[in-house]
C-alpha cells in the first residue's frame, strides 16, 4: 500500500508538471482572477470562487 502510494504521488507530480489537463485547469483559474474579486466584496466569508481543484494541486506543492 504504501508503494502504490509513492506511485501515485510521483505520477500526480509529473502530471501537474507536464500533463496537458493540467494546463486546461491553469486557463480557467486565470480567467476567475477578476471573477473572484468582485464575488469576494459580495461574499468574503463564502470564499467560493476558489476551486477545491486547486487547493488539492497547489496544496500539495
Amino acid at each position: 500500500m504504501v508503494q502504490a502510494a509513492g506511485r501515485w504521488s510521483v505520477e500526480r507530480e509529473i502530471d501537474a508538471a507536464g500533463d496537458p489537463s493540467t494546463r486546461q485547469v491553469i486557463k480557467p483559474l486565470s480567467l476567475l482572477v477578476p471573477l473572484r474579486n468582485s464575488s469576494a466584496a459580495a461574499a468574503p466569508e463564502k470564499g467560493f470562487m476558489f476551486p477545491q481543484c486547486a487547493i488539492e494541486c497547489c496544496g500539495n506543492h
